[in-house]
């Protein structure tokens, strides 16, 4: 992706996260992190840095493995 391109998309996404809508800047601290396939290497939209780790987090093979362990506790009985 060009320098234009990423202000292009940074533009058409009004500044913002495209998940959760809090602005970002195009560039330095805190800045968009471009999301991408890492597979096909297609771009996605631009995130800011906790949505881009939450991603990363979710398209990892322990995401299941922690989604059961959240349903354990949620069902546990904690007295």
């Amino acid at each position: 992706m060009t320098p234009g391109q990423r202000e292009e998309l940074w533009l058409a996404q009004d500044k913002k996260c495209a998940i959760c809508g809090k602005e970002i800047a195009l560039y330095g601290r805190g800045a968009a992190f471009i999301d991408h396939n890492h597979e096909t290497g297609q771009v996605r939209a631009l995130l800011c840095p906790g949505c881009n780790t939450l991603v990363g987090y979710l398209e990892s093979s322990r995401f299941p493995l922690a989604l059961n362990y959240i349903e354990k506790w949620r069902e546990a009985d904690y007295e």
